[in-house]
């Protein structure tokens, strides 16, 4: 399978990962195109570079595309950067058409859902997003159900990922960053949950996804199960930087703390479990332990 993966620079994209035989054509944000050796350095938002890309790729059978290049929260200037994901959206299904891919996986997220929905959320709960971010997603996940007609389409609605590679903001890069720089976190809440998925298991769950041989759309969660507090996020990096590295870690929270919307984005998984035989492994202790030894390593 001949997969080209879009956001090679990003986390999720980084972190991609197919057993042999099978071949990843990963695209790297770039001003200026060009492609070499298997990888594409391109801006996804110019029209010239994705015709030229068509020309490189004309010859080689694409089965698939990854979409996980995206505008985020945390490269922003200004909300109308948004737009350039509705751009890049019609880009993916200009390649699907000229290049007769048949399966494209797109990264949504938990973000497209109503914030005051019923916990777990299930796949069939209320599209309704509070955030910039999870309208561009809802917006994508639209537009691509729309246009690819002949492709088999998965939105994968994941909750928030986390560990090796990751550099955008958060509550725990903050806070792992924040333990080795000051030997304090500060929290602006307790009790506010997330669904905290390992991304050694996000992997495995787009792995088993590409696999599946079915044809008709599937929008499909994927999480750990499981939600957590940030008291007990921030307890368990507080127990990690004390035994593995002997830094005691104060704990400082913010006066008036206020909790986040949604309290909780815990994902029903039952489907995953279901369709691909989805079981998440990586315990939150040691997908912690994992980050924070990245982050000592690379920092």
């Amino acid at each position: 399978m001949n997969i080209l993966l879009t956001g090679g620079n990003g986390f999720i994209g980084s972190s991609f990962r197919l057993s042999s035989p099978h071949k990843i054509f990963p695209l790297y944000r770039n001003v200026n195109y060009s492609y070499k050796e298997n990888s594409v350095f391109i801006d996804l938002t110019n029209k010239k570079h994705i015709i030229n890309l068509v020309s490189d790729l004309r010859n080689l059978k694409i089965d698939a595309i990854v979409h996980t290049a995206a505008i985020t929260p945390f490269s922003l200037k200004n909300k109308l950067n948004y737009h350039h994901d509705i751009v890049m959206a019609e880009h993916i299904i200009y390649l699907v058409e000229k290049l007769n891919i048949r399966k494209v996986l797109f990264t949504s997220g938990w973000n497209i859902y109503d914030p005051l929905s019923h916990i777990p959320i299930k796949e069939n709960s209320d599209l309704k997003p509070n955030t910039d971010y999870g309208i561009s997603k809802m917006k994508v996940e639209a537009i691509f159900k729309n246009s690819l007609k002949h492709a088999f389409l998965i939105n994968v609605r994941f909750s928030s990922i986390y560990g090796p590679k990751q550099t955008s903001s958060g509550l725990i890069p903050n806070s792992v960053h924040s333990a080795f720089k000051s030997h304090t976190i500060t929290i602006n809440s307790l009790n506010t949950k997330r669904d905290y998925l390992y991304i050694g298991d996000t992997m495995t769950a787009m792995n088993k996804l590409l696999s599946l041989s079915r044809k008709q759309l599937l929008d499909i969660n994927i999480g750990s199960g499981t939600s957590y507090s940030v008291q007990t996020i921030i307890t368990i990096i507080q127990q990690i930087m004390k035994k593995k590295y002997n830094i005691d870690v104060t704990l400082i929270l913010k006066i008036n703390p206020t909790e986040t919307v949604p309290a909780d984005n815990r994902l029903d998984i039952s489907k995953a479990r279901q369709v691909i035989n989805f079981e998440p492994s990586t315990k939150l202790i040691n997908g912690l332990e994992n980050y924070i030894a990245w982050i000592k390593q690379n920092e």
